[in-house]
């Protein structure tokens, strides 16, 4: 008879009168596991019962070899132990979200301080965000590679563009504008300075010397990306300096002429995405491919099936509506300096933090190739995909058309945020602390900048022009 014992006979939870797999005796006071495959196993979420056995046990299909140990049976399954805590995780957030969904509607409808309903709402939809990530890719794996991707690209910033489409209908062109430009700018400046900083002081020291080290990443794929960013920021900037340029002329129809020219740009912005897809995805795949051979990485697999995923995308989809409407009402009532903070800061960072906030976590795995990709990656969807969308999205549904036309200082802080970073940060293909800590500052001065600046909007362009000879 074989002494092989499945994996599932091993105490996980903990329970008393149990076998460890290991013997015929029990002894609850031995312990289970030596201390490094205790440590492979205490990511794992303890469940116990017929939870166990529904949702771990699936993806832990493995018989026990004595002459192999445990973390690495487990550890050569990472994308079914990771659909494991997918699942858990997921779980933990719906149930939070079975409050924080409910009282920010609640709030909304209600004589609620409108900073409590900023606050309840904008928490609902960080929330929902994740729901919305896990979803997205969910429905991608699903599909074959090529369509898969172009639907995880198309939806990675779906919840910002759902913000902006409310906002939009609400006909706040100020906020959908201060809001895109803050993601671009938290996504350029400060996650990527969070990459650089907190990757290069978890991976600073050399196992054989004494002496700080760098972080590396391919320049490559990057030289590609920061071209985009450089052209993002110049055709975002354009309709900017032509308005202020031709301003005191005859305002309606320099104003419409921006329009005009905003829609021009808007269409050229998603012709040049379409064509990043294809060069990224078909042609010239080997310029952003990521060498993961290191990473001792598999191929993921999707944890549940395709309609499923479109089914909590939609209803996910439809709850961040809701609270963004409810969000972007109260923006209105609450003071202006929180507005601003609100709509520049508070919302891209929040929206869009999943994301983000995985690209750290690459980073202190000293996988930079990845973090920046995801960093520099959802700047050029929103640049390119989300910003022209809205464009064209007012030009049909909108009460009030918008257009690509910012102040001088949101125009300059982009353009200056973009030459910070394809100069000092990302030029060399190397990253430490010190370049973390330059992009940090520069997010935190350009967020008190904004905070005392951003009091110029259409509204006050409009009570000066009235004083403006034509």
């Amino acid at each position: 008879m074989s002494d092989q014992r499945p994996l599932g006979n091993i105490r996980l939870c903990g329970m008393t009168s149990q076998r460890n797999g290991y013997g015929d005796t029990i002894d609850e006071e031995s312990p289970l596991l030596d201390h490094e495959n205790h440590l492979a196993l205490s990511n794992i979420c303890m469940i116990e019962g017929d939870g166990y056995h529904r949702n771990v046990r699936p993806h832990l299909d493995l018989t026990y070899d004595p002459n192999s140990n445990i973390a690495g049976a487990i550890l050569s399954h990472p994308s079914r132990v990771w659909g494991v805590k997918s699942k858990i995780l997921l779980a933990c957030y719906v149930t939070f979200l079975l409050v924080m969904l409910p009282l920010g509607i609640f709030t909304g409808r209600h004589d609620w301080h409108p900073n409590r309903v900023f606050a309840v709402n904008l928490t609902a939809i960080s929330l929902l965000t994740v729901v919305l990530e896990f979803a997205t890719k969910q429905a991608s794996l699903n599909l074959p590679d090529v369509p898969g991707s172009i639907i995880y690209a198309l939806l990675g910033n779906i919840a910002e563009l759902i913000i902006g489409t409310v906002a939009l209908r609400n006909g706040q062109i100020d906020t959908v504008q201060s809001i895109m430009l803050g993601s671009i700018l938290s996504s350029l400046l400060l996650f990527m300075g969070m990459c650089f900083f907190i990757g290069n002081i978890l991976n600073m020291r050399d196992v054989l010397d004494t002496q700080g080290i760098q972080q590396s990443f391919s320049p490559i794929g990057v030289r590609t990306t920061r071209s985009l960013i450089v052209v993002s920021s110049a055709f975002l900037f354009l309709p900017t300096a032509f308005h202020f340029m031709f301003y005191p002329v005859d305002h309606e129809s320099v104003r419409q002429a921006t329009i005009s020219l905003s829609r021009g740009i808007s269409i050229i912005l998603l012709l040049l995405y379409i064509l990043y897809l294809i060069l990224n995805l078909h042609t010239h795949t080997n310029i952003f491919i990521v060498d993961v051979s290191h990473y001792d990485e598999e191929a993921e697999d999707p944890i549940i099936t395709l309609l499923p995923a479109l089914t909590l995308l939609t209803v996910a989809a439809c709850c961040v509506a809701v609270c963004a409407s409810h969000l972007l009402n109260s923006i209105f009532q609450i003071t202006h300096i929180t507005k601003s903070f609100g709509t520049f800061i508070l919302i891209p960072i929040m929206s869009n933090a999943t994301g983000n906030v995985t690209a750290v976590i690459m980073a202190v795995r000293n996988k930079m190739d990845l973090a920046i990709r995801i960093t520099t990656g959802s700047s050029i969807q929103i640049a390119f995909f989300v910003i022209p969308s809205l464009v064209m999205l007012g030009w049909t549904v909108g009460d009030e058309a918008m257009d690509l036309r910012y102040g001088y200082f949101q125009g300059l802080v982009y353009a200056l945020s973009t030459l910070v970073v394809i100069t000092s940060l990302t030029k060399r293909g190397t990253s430490n602390y010190l370049k973390g800590a330059m992009s940090l500052g520069m997010y935190t001065v350009v967020a008190l900048a904004a905070a005392v600046n951003i009091s110029y909007n259409r509204e006050r362009v409009e009570r000066v022009s009235q004083n403006i000879p034509s």
